[in-house]
């Protein structure tokens, strides 16, 4: 995987598909009879197809409004739904897309329409996260959108669980990682997500217990941090038999997240503590050369063996004596 990749494969992304019964673009009928909505997380749009042919494709985030609109008819007042979109296009104004649909399913169009224009155009995409990245003698901080489920530049996955709905044709419902950046859920079907960063987080395991059948709660993809990252298991399990439980993070004795009957917890645990310490110990090489920096500046220099700060001209210490390198 790449930097900007989603961290699953875009087709297990469910596209929403619904027949048409009419569709008019800015006054003029249109020949078409399917509406797909693409969620945020595979590109965020509307298209109106012909069979299998596009015909009309808009971004959700260009939209500007969605109204409903239902006309009763005949003695059994079966209704006529509209749903009425505008849409704001680059030099020519707003135009307008009308559709009619089943009134049953013009609620479910209107909301999840409304859904991923508000996950977009909201902190979903946002800049809301800081992680740590190691070149050569440096750190630098690395701002991405951490609410959203793709990856920043130098971030890696190194465990994830993910639930899928559906039999014949399955789709991701939600999707759980753990990351040398962050710790994150992120929910497909409502586009929201919970993210915490690993800095200054406790583990606690709950709810421990034998599980009789062979599932796979986990999968960790075998990476590490600094190339010394312990193994454990992968796919599914071999035995009858396995050890499931909660793991939670706390911050300042307060559960903020939890991974919900894992299969090996201690293992999920113990691959957290290497997260959190790495990027706490990322943390302070950073802030060491924050100050390193800043005495230079100052004309100044710290000693490596008792953090005393001495004139650059300093040979020696002046609190402890020893040599600066």
């Amino acid at each position: 995987m790449q930097q900007g990749d989603l961290m699953i494969s875009p087709d297990l992304v469910k596209i929403l598909e619904y027949d048409l019964t009419s569709v008019s673009y800015d006054g003029i009928l249109v020949d078409a009879d399917k509406l797909l909505i693409h969620p945020v997380e595979i590109g965020n749009k509307i298209e109106v197809k012909k069979k299998e042919n596009m015909v009309l494709t808009f971004s959700i985030k260009k939209l500007t409004g969605i109204e409903t609109t239902t006309e009763k008819k005949g003695l059994l007042k079966k209704g006529d739904a509209h749903l009425k979109i505008g849409i704001r296009k680059e030099g020519e104004g707003e135009k307008t897309l009308l559709i009619k649909v089943d009134e049953n399913k013009i609620k479910e169009i209107s909301d999840e329409i409304k859904n991923n224009f508000d996950a977009e155009n909201n902190p979903f995409w946002e800049l809301g996260g800081a992680g740590l990245y190691e070149k050569g003698d440096s750190v630098e901080p690395i701002w991405f959108g951490a609410n959203s489920p793709r990856l920043a530049e130098g971030e890696e996955i190194l465990w994830e669980r993910t639930k899928l709905d559906g039999t014949l044709n399955k789709h991701v419902h939600a999707l759980e990682v753990i990351t040398n950046y962050r710790i994150a859920f992120f929910d497909f079907i409502a586009h929201t997500s919970i993210v915490e960063m690993p800095f200054g987080l406790d583990t606690v395991i709950a709810n421990q217990k034998r599980h009789s059948e062979s599932i796979r709660q986990g999968n960790f993809v075998g990476r590490s941090l600094k190339g010394s990252f312990f193994g454990t298991s992968q796919g599914f399990s071999s035995s009858t038999s396995e050890n499931i439980g909660d793991v939670i993070l706390m911050d300042d004795d307060k559960p903020v997240f939890t991974f919900y009957q894992v299969s090996d917890p201690h293992g999920v645990e113990r691959l957290l503590k290497v997260v959190i310490n790495a990027n706490e110990s990322l943390d302070e090489k950073r802030m060491t050369n924050i100050k390193k920096q800043n005495t230079i500046l100052k004309g100044e220099q710290t000693c490596s063996k008792c953090g005393h700060v001495n004139p650059t001209s300093s040979k020696f210490c002046n609190k402890c004596g020893s040599k600066i390198v």
